[in-house]
Order: C-alpha cells, then sequence, then structure tokens
C-alpha cells in the first residue's frame, strides 16, 4: 500500500464540527444499546462532577447502530436514565440520526405531539410517543439548541480540527457546511501566520445556499485570496444510508414507514433555482446527494440550465456532487458530459457494508462507481476529488484508499471485522489511481 504523502487536498470536511468531535464523547467503537446506556451513565457522572450548574450539554457521536448487536437505537427514557440532569445528544456518525433525552428536547421547544418538520422526521413508537431518535431536518431542532461555542472556543476547535487535516499531509481543505464565524476566523489565523504554521495553504468554504447571499457580502473583509475563500454554496438533496433517508430509485429492503425511498429533501426545480443562486453569485454549487435518485434529480437540474465553459472548468463555478454513493448506470456517463465534478469518499464504504448489503443487495454494482467515472472521461484530482466527510469518519486519506482499491474492509480497515466478499469490485481502482485523487 502507498503511503500517501503531502500536499494532499481533503475535498470535503466540516471543520468546526471536527474540531468539536475532537473533544466530545465518542462512541464510534459502541457495539450494543448495553454499552451505549453504560457510556453515557459515565460521561453523565464525569459532567456532573465538573459542571454542577448542569449547564454543560452532553454531546456524542460515532453511533452506527447498523453494526450493534442489537441494530436498534436506545430509547428516550434509557437516555433520560442515563443522564438526568442535563441535556444530552447521541449522533449517529452520518450527522443525518441523533437520539435525544427528555431535557434535550425541551431546550428545543419540540413537544410530544409536535408534528414531523419538512424533510425531516420525529420517529415514534407505537404508542405514538416520541422514541427520541430525530432524522433529516429534526436533527437541527436539536443540533440548533446546543450552545453555540464562545469565539475562544471558536478558534481552539478550528486550530484542533486543521492541525488534524495537517498530520495527515493535508495542505487544502474544504469546508462544506460553512457557519458564518469561520470565515473571518481562518482570516484571523491566515494574518496572524497560524495557517502557515500549520502548513494549510488554502481553505475553499461552502456555506448552505440560504446563508450565501449574507456570507458572500460579509467575506469581502475576510476572504484571502487563494487562501481562505468563499467558493460555492451546498444545498442537502438527500439523507443518508445507515437512516434509510438516501433518496432511491427503487425501494429500501426494509424502509422507515411511508419513507420506501427514502427521504427526498428538494425536487429538481429548488435543486435548479439554488444553482442559479450561486452562479448569480459567481460561486460554485454543492449538492449532498448519496441516493441514486438523488444524484439523478442534480444531474437533471444541471442539465435544466445554460452553461458556459467557466462553470465547466472552473472548481469556484463548477458544479459538484458530493457522496454520489450510489449512481444508476444510465446516469455515470451524464457527469463527464454536464461538467459535474464527482466528489466522492470511498471511505464511506467501509462504514456503510452492512447496511449496503442489507438493504440494497440487488444495487450493489451501483455503489461507488469510480472505475466508470474514469472511463466516461472524469480525470482523477481534477473531476473526481476524494475527501473523507470528517467528522463523519475519520480524516485518513489511506481508508478511502484501501476503500477504492479493495472495495471491501480489510485487516488495516476501521469500522468493523473485514470482510471477505467486496462491493461491486470491477469498480476498483489501482492504488496511484486513488492517491491522485487527493492530489
Amino acid at each position: 500500500m502507498l503511503a500517501p504523502t503531502p500536499p494532499l487536498r481533503e475535498a470535503h470536511a466540516h471543520i468546526p464540527a471536527h474540531g468539536r468531535s475532537l473533544t466530545t464523547l465518542n462512541l464510534a467503537d459502541c457495539t450494543s444499546i448495553a454499552e451505549c446506556i453504560d457510556r453515557i451513565r459515565a460521561e453523565s457522572a464525569r459532567l456532573d462532577a465538573i459542571d454542577p450548574s448542569h449547564t454543560r450539554w452532553l454531546l456524542a457521536g460515532g453511533i452506527r447502530v447498523e453494526a450493534w448487536i442489537d441494530r436498534a437505537w436506545p430509547t428516550r427514557p434509557q437516555i433520560d436514565a442515563a443522564c438526568p440532569s442535563r441535556p444530552a445528544m447521541l449522533m449517529c456518525f452520518d450527522y443525518h440520526a441523533l437520539l435525544a433525552n427528555t431535557l434535550a428536547f425541551r431546550a428545543a421547544k419540540i413537544a410530544d405531539n409536535a408534528p414531523n418538520p419538512d424533510g425531516g422526521v420525529i420517529v415514534r413508537d407505537n404508542h405514538n410517543n416520541p422514541t427520541g431518535l430525530l432524522l433529516e431536518s429534526a436533527c437541527r431542532l436539536v443540533r440548533e439548541s446546543v450552545p453555540e461555542p464562545t469565539p475562544a472556543e471558536q478558534r481552539d476547535i478550528t486550530i484542533a480540527a486543521l492541525r488534524d487535516f495537517a498530520s495527515h499531509g493535508f495542505i487544502e481543505v474544504h469546508d462544506l457546511l460553512t457557519p458564518s464565524w469561520l470565515g473571518p476566523i481562518l482570516a484571523t489565523m491566515h494574518d496572524d501566520g497560524t495557517l502557515a504554521q500549520l502548513n494549510i495553504r488554502r481553505i475553499c468554504l461552502y456555506p448552505l445556499v440560504p446563508d450565501l447571499a449574507h456570507q458572500h457580502a460579509a467575506s469581502k473583509s475576510w476572504s484571502r485570496s487563494n487562501v481562505v475563500e468563499l467558493t460555492g454554496g451546498k444545498v442537502f438533496v438527500d439523507g443518508t444510508l445507515n437512516s434509510r433517508t438516501a433518496w432511491m430509485l427503487e425501494p429500501f429492503a426494509n424502509p422507515l414507514p411511508d419513507h420506501p425511498c427514502g427521504t427526498p429533501l428538494m425536487n429538481e426545480r429548488e435543486i435548479a433555482d439554488a444553482i442559479s443562486t450561486c452562479r448569480a453569485h459567481n460561486v460554485g454549487f454543492a449538492a449532498h446527494a448519496i441516493g441514486d435518485a438523488a444524484v439523478r434529480a442534480v444531474l437533471n437540474a444541471a442539465q435544466s440550465l445554460p452553461r458556459t465553459p467557466a462553470d465547466i472548468t472552473t472548481l469556484s463555478r463548477a458544479i459538484r456532487i458530493e457522496h454520489a454513493e450510489l449512481v444508476h448506470p444510465r446516469d455515470v456517463q451524464r457527469f463527464a458530459d454536464l461538467g459535474v465534478i464527482a466528489s466522492l469518499q470511498p471511505c464511506h464504504l467501509l462504514y456503510d457494508i452492512e447496511v449496503l448489503e442489507r438493504e440494497l443487495a440487488s444495487r450493489l454494482e451501483r455503489v461507488l462507481p469510480i472505475r466508470d467515472f474514469i472511463k466516461s472521461g472524469l480525470i482523477p484530482g481534477k473531476t473526481i476529488l476524494f475527501g473523507s466527510d470528517a467528522p463523519i469518519v475519520r480524516p485518513n486519506p489511506q481508508d478511502s484508499i484501501l476503500a477504492a482499491v479493495h472495495r471491501r474492509r480489510t485487516t488495516d480497515s476501521p469500522a468493523g471485522s473485514p470482510t471477505q466478499n467486496p462491493i461491486a469490485p470491477a469498480q476498483a481502482i489501482d492504488e496511484p489511481t486513488a492517491l491522485r485523487c487527493f492530489i
């Protein structure tokens, strides 16, 4: 296996979330409900000892229920019993599902009889009571109730994240969910030499499209040419595989009630309008699209709009599809034809094997068609970009290289025991090609 060497580009990450994750309870290696409850109880006791006023939330992440013995989330009463004194938020590793205790529900002003928000689900039991599990936009209600880090904490978590990226050889990082405070802090870190000390040479920022106008206007004061730049706007077109909210062309084997093909979060017209908004601000566009129906919707929206050469050849004007974990064979060639960048995270395959084999066994040939992308004309490192989505998974480039080459978990892989059967082995590429996708 080739050892990735600098300079590398991390093409999809979340800088503030990654920095924060480095200091919160990590449940990535948890294997059961019982173990999860025990660790939440211990963390609650630790926080009670250092924060008797109960102002801090209990925050935990990395949960991957599909790999647990139980294959089920704890319930809200279980979390209430383990953490009775403060709000608790337990994040799924993919950040598209979370479990909250009653105090967190109260902080978010979610009543037990509250309706599902647009694009979200408040999961309920057979008696119509909330289980504590929230999906997609319902997660945002709780996440936005967590106290924002102070300015000093914002700088600390930003430095912690960038130091971690730099330790893996990354000199360029793309942030794909940029809060309004990140640009100014990065500009200060550029001006005082902190970015240079960390050997971070370029950071590309992508706020959500609804926040784009505000951040674009503000960027005139914090943009630092070719180092800290607002490069595009981002949208979410669907959810994720492990939450079974990815937007699929055909149903999941065991879908969520009333969501057989996942959860579309936008339609084609809305996607096209978002692309137009980004072009009006002379920046690029990035769409989170994991399922094959979501990918097709973005491609259809892109095809519906006129394009100039700059919209295809320039990163700061290009359309990017983030993740594209499943792509229908008829849509592979359309990326190159439409000038759409495939921004992929092969490392996710290592974490999604269980849900892929359980829910989409008849469609595994659609998973991360990297070899076919290259045959269609996409270029590694130019129009095929690799990243990790940290903190969803760790930002180790070796993980994506292993996944792209072997298409399964090996003894060197994270996320569980080695697996025997590769996923879509015909899509495997060699190590030098995988490495080029980071450069």
